[in-house]
C-alpha cells in the first residue's frame, strides 16, 4: 500500500519491507520519495520492490493518492482465469466497465515495464495482473480499499 503525503508533493508513505498488514501501525509506515528512497529516519526498510509499481502509477495518476497491490489467493485465483472477472455477482459488478488488465511480464523495475502497465491501467480503479494479483487506485485510502 501506498499513499501519497499530503502538502508533499513527490513524498509517500509505504508499508514497510517485512511486516504483514495486520502488524503495520501509522508509527511503521516509511515515509519515501518517488524514487524509493526513504526520507527522514527510522527502523524500517523501505519495500524497494513493492513500491517500483507503484511509483509507475503514481507518476502517470495525479488522483491515484492511494495504490493498492495485493496477492490474495483470490485475487490471484480471478487473474489466473482466461475471462477474468465475470459479472456474476453484485460484488463483481462494482467493478464493471472500471476493470483493466495487464499481462504481468516481471517485476516492474524497468520504465518500459511501468509505462505498459500504466498505459493498460488508463482511467480505470482497478486491475487484475493476470496470473499475480490485484492493484486499485483511489483518491483516498477508503477510496481504493473499497
Amino acid at each position: 500500500l501506498s499513499v501519497a503525503v499530503p502538502g508533499e508533493p513527490g513524498h509517500f508513505l509505504i508499508n514497510p519491507f517485512g511486516l504483514a498488514f495486520e502488524e503495520v501501525r501509522a508509527s511503521s509506515l516509511v515515509k519515501i520519495d518517488l524514487a524509493g528512497r526513504r526520507i527522514g529516519d527510522g527502523p524500517h526498510q523501505v519495500n524497494a520492490t513493492g513500491f517500483a509499481l507503484h511509483a509507475a502509477v503514481h507518476a502517470a495518476r495525479a488522483d491515484a493518492v492511494c495504490v493498492i497491490h495485493l496477492h490474495t489467493k483470490a485475487g490471484i485465483a480471478v487473474s489466473m482465469q482466461p475471462q477474468g472477472l465475470l459479472p456474476a455477482s453484485q460484488h463483481a459488478l462494482r467493478f464493471h466497465g472500471d476493470l483493466a488488465c495487464h499481462d504481468y511480464e516481471a517485476l516492474a523495475f524497468t520504465p518500459a515495464e511501468g509505462a505498459r502497465l500504466v498505459e493498460r491501467l488508463g482511467d480505470k480503479s482497478a486491475m487484475l495482473l493476470r496470473n499475480h494479483g490485484t492493484l486499485t487506485v483511489g483518491r483516498t485510502v477508503a477510496e481504493a480499499w473499497v
